[in-house]
């Protein structure tokens, strides 16, 4: 697996989808956004220049690695016995087809937030971020540095349709969804783990981060 962990992460700091990748910069430049008006902040980054069969394998493998552990971190990343032997040949022979087997979407934080670790979870997203009405859609949802992962759950053509140039290994284009730390699901939820842990161990998480 190093293999594709040393190519994805040289990837993505190549084409700035995390942080680490950024420099110095506190975020992305306006040029490299394509924004969603009215949406504020919202938008797209387009990249044409990453292998996104070689991307979809390493993120792949990513998730196989997390439903097979036994850590605690990885407790929610479950699938079927019949799921998990079709990921392990895909990952095994280098295979990625067919994309409707937990299609993969990406999108990121465009300004930076405090620098944290999140295991992996379990979601529901809305199909339609501008319409509740139109259901969601179960996902496990991944994060690094700034860089948020989604497998979809379900083989759904009628999804996988839906998520055009989204969706990982599509086409030579790839659209990356993009919007701002500050008022993210991530800061919301730090902020939610951060007071759970000073109820828990009250004056302790100040030291930690002083050290």
């Amino acid at each position: 697996m190093a293999r594709y962990d040393s190519w994805a992460i040289e990837e993505l700091r190549r084409h700035r989808l995390v942080w680490t990748g950024w420099g110095g910069d506190r975020a992305l430049a306006e040029d490299e956004i394509l924004l969603i008006p009215g949406l504020d902040g919202i938008g797209f980054r387009k990249i044409d220049t990453i292998d996104q069969h070689r991307l979809r394998l390493s993120l792949l493998s990513i998730l196989w690695r997390a439903t097979v552990s036994k850590m605690h971190e990885f407790r929610e990343i479950r699938m079927l016995p019949n799921e998990r032997r079709r990921l392990t040949h895909m990952v095994r022979t280098g295979r990625v087809e067919p994309l409707s087997f937990f299609p993969v979407m990406l999108f990121q934080l465009s300004s930076r937030g405090e620098v944290h670790n999140l295991s992996p979870i379990t979601q529901h997203k809305r199909r339609d971020v501008t319409d509740p009405d139109k259901g969601t859609i179960p996902i496990f949802r991944f994060y690094f540095d700034g860089l948020i992962v989604h497998f979809h759950r379900k083989d759904r053509a009628k999804d996988v349709e839906a998520m055009g140039p989204m969706m990982v290994g599509r086409g030579k284009e790839l659209l990356v969804g993009v919007r701002p730390y500050d008022g993210s699901w991530q800061e919301e939820n730090l902020e939610v783990l951060k007071a759970e842990a000073e109820e828990r161990w009250p004056g302790h998480l100040g030291r930690i981060h002083r050290s």
